[in-house]
């Protein structure tokens, strides 16, 4: 292979570990190997990250090849388990390939170890790669079902604090959104309202302080150096002393200026998984999101005028109807003093 292999070997056979390593790098193999001789120690490596295949030596008293293979696949479903024993056998092989091994190599059959290996690590590259995709597939689609969900609210007749916050729970309903705040101001500048969701809950007050107090976060800062938009992988520092970075570390960071057309609305920052920030696909459903959230502000704000227009109206129709009705008793009653006035002087009309 052209690239390193980290193995990692399960068992107490040091001397057939040493073999099993020779053959590997005589097959051309750039191996980087740790052992395990315990399943507590097994447990423990298996969260190191890139282990490309685990080779349990069956036959040593600890620990037991069953055992390794069920906490393999328990950490990673597709890490590839290739059992190497000394003792031969059909049924031995047939009972732990039914257990969850990948394959099986008898001592006497290291010849074919370094192929199978290769196969083995290849098939699980794949299965991984399409448990990736899959899983990106159902993720966008959740995205595209809330900016659906988003599109829909339009229509309906809620308060901004409803609104935001039915927005926050529908983007949070997605697993990779791990958080979500949205900060709305009025036209005149000065904060209007905050709502957030998901593992930032809770944090509403210490934002609302800063953005009350004129202090300006730094994803804010950025959103006017980057034409509106702000992405990065949430690595230390990224986001300044901002307490989204203490509530979700680990998480990449998209941010969003909501506007439309000359009204800055305010913005949206979103926690994520650090490995899809840099999928482009991603950052366009994003920058659709934004949009419409910016659109169904522009929306709601628009109907609230709307509504005061036609209530100022309503207001100044009454106000004048009951001015032309008292204004009408009045010539009412000038009529009924006139003909008084005639009937005591005497004068017929």
């Amino acid at each position: 292979m052209d690239r390193s292999v980290k193995i990692l070997f399960a068992g107490g056979n040091e001397e057939l570990f040493s073999r099993i390593s020779e053959q590997l790098r005589k097959d051309g193999m750039k191996l980087a190997e740790k052992e395990a001789g315990t399943l507590k120690e097994l447990e423990t490596a298996l969260r190191e990250e890139g282990w490309d295949a685990v080779i349990p030596v069956h036959g040593t008293s600890s620990p037991d090849t069953e055992s390794v293979i069920n906490t393999a696949h328990e950490v990673d479903p597709d890490l590839p388990v290739v059992v190497v024993s000394a003792i031969g056998g059909g049924r031995i092989a047939t009972g732990l390939m039914r257990a969850g091994a990948n394959d099986f190599i008898s001592e006497g059959d290291f010849g074919r170890l370094s192929v199978n290996l290769e196969r083995e690590i290849r098939d699980a590259n794949f299965r991984r790669e399409r448990r990736q995709a899959e899983k990106k597939v159902v993720h966008l689609n959740k995205i595209l079902k809330a900016i659906r969900s988003i599109n829909h609210l339009v229509k309906k007749d809620l308060e901004l604090d409803e609104l935001l916050d039915k927005i926050c729970g529908y983007l949070t309903e997605n697993r990779e959104y791990s958080g979500v705040w949205v900060y709305v101001r009025g036209e005149n500048g000065e904060m209007k309202t905050l709502s957030c969701g998901g593992g930032i809950s809770g944090k509403e007050e210490v934002l609302e302080k800063k953005l009350k107090n004129g202090e300006f976060l730094k994803c804010r800062l950025e959103l006017s150096n980057n034409n509106g938009f702000f992405f990065s992988d949430g690595s230390p520092g990224a986001c300044g002393d901002c307490e989204m970075e203490n509530a979700l570390a680990e998480k990449g960071v998209f941010a969003g200026e909501l506007r439309c057309g000359e009204r800055a609305f305010g913005m949206v920052v979103i926690r994520l998984d650090r490995a899809l920030v840099g999928s482009e696909n991603e950052r366009a459903l994003f920058v659709e999101l934004v949009e419409d959230i910016s659109y169904a502000l522009y929306s709601h704000e628009a109907a609230k005028k709307k509504e005061k227009l036609e209530r100022e109206r309503e207001r100044h129709i009454r106000e004048l109807e009951i001015f032309q009705e008292a204004a009408l008793g009045r010539e009412e009653r000038i009529l009924e003093l006139k003909k008084e006035v005639k009937r005591l002087r005497g004068e017929r009309d």
